[in-house]
C-alpha cells in the first residue's frame, strides 16, 4: 500500500494541473467588475486636405451599473469620461461591455465590435463584425511584448499608394486595455492639388493606460 502512495500523489498533483491549464480562459484580460476604471493619456491627429489637428488628452473608463440584457447575459455600463487634465473630466460618452462564455463585446456608439474570444490563444482570429451589419473583418492574436499581455491586431495594411489601416490593440491580465494604436489615413493618388502621397484624410491615435484601480 505504501509503494501506492507516491504514484497516486503525483497522478493528483499531475491532474490539478491540468485542470488548471483547461480553466485558463483569459477571462481576466479585461477584469469586468463595478467600479473599476482606467486612466490613459490620447494623443489623436485628425487629417483632412489641409493638414493635421493633434489633441491631447485624458480619457477614463469606469465600469457602471449593469443590466440584463434580452438574452439573459449581464451588460454593464462603461463610462466614458474625457479631459485637458485628469482632475478635471466631463462624461463624454456611455459605451456597453457584454462578457459571454466565449467572447467580450463592447458596443460602441451604438456599434458591438467582438474585442477578444476566449480562450485567449496566440493565432486564434475571428470576425470582429460578427454583431453588426458591417464587412466582416478578420481580428486575431499576437504575442504581446510581455509574457501577461496579448496583442489584438484589428487590421495590417501597411502603407501604399492609396492608404494605411493599421490598427491593434493591448490587454494585460488582471488589467485590461493598456494600449491602443490606430492608424488609418487615405493618401492623394490621382488629381492632387497636392503633391502626389500627400494624406487626404484619416487619423491617428494613441492610447496609453496610466493608471487603473478600483473606486
Amino acid at each position: 500500500m505504501k509503494k501506492l502512495l507516491l504514484p497516486l500523489v503525483l497522478l493528483w498533483s499531475c491532474t490539478d494541473n491540468l485542470q488548471d491549464i483547461a480553466l485558463d480562459t483569459g477571462y481576466d484580460f479585461y477584469p469586468l467588475e463595478k467600479s473599476m476604471h482606467w486612466l490613459y493619456k490620447v494623443e489623436e491627429v485628425n487629417f483632412d486636405a489641409f493638414g493635421g489637428d493633434t489633441t491631447r488628452y485624458f480619457l477614463e473608463e469606469r465600469i457602471g451599473d449593469s443590466l440584463i440584457a434580452p438574452s439573459g447575459e449581464v451588460r454593464y455600463l462603461l463610462e466614458r469620461y474625457r479631459g485637458e487634465d485628469s482632475l478635471n473630466m466631463k462624461l463624454d460618452s456611455i459605451w456597453t461591455v457584454q462578457k459571454f462564455q466565449n467572447s467580450l463585446v463592447v458596443t460602441e456608439n451604438n456599434l458591438s465590435i467582438v474585442k477578444l474570444t476566449f480562450p485567449v490563444e496566440v493565432g486564434k482570429s475571428w470576425n470582429g463584425n460578427a454583431y453588426n451589419s458591417k464587412d466582416e473583418r478578420l481580428f486575431y492574436y499576437e504575442s504581446g511584448t510581455d509574457l501577461d499581455e496579448v496583442k489584438v491586431v484589428i487590421s495590417d495594411i501597411p502603407q501604399n499608394l492609396v492608404n494605411q489601416d493599421e490598427r491593434y490593440e493591448v490587454y494585460q491580465r488582471g488589467v485590461g486595455l493598456v494600449r491602443k494604436n490606430y492608424i488609418t489615413l487615405s493618401f492623394c493618388s490621382v488629381n492632387c492639388s497636392s503633391e502626389l502621397g500627400e494624406i487626404q484624410s484619416g487619423r491617428i491615435l494613441k492610447q496609453q493606460l496610466i493608471s487603473y484601480g478600483k473606486r
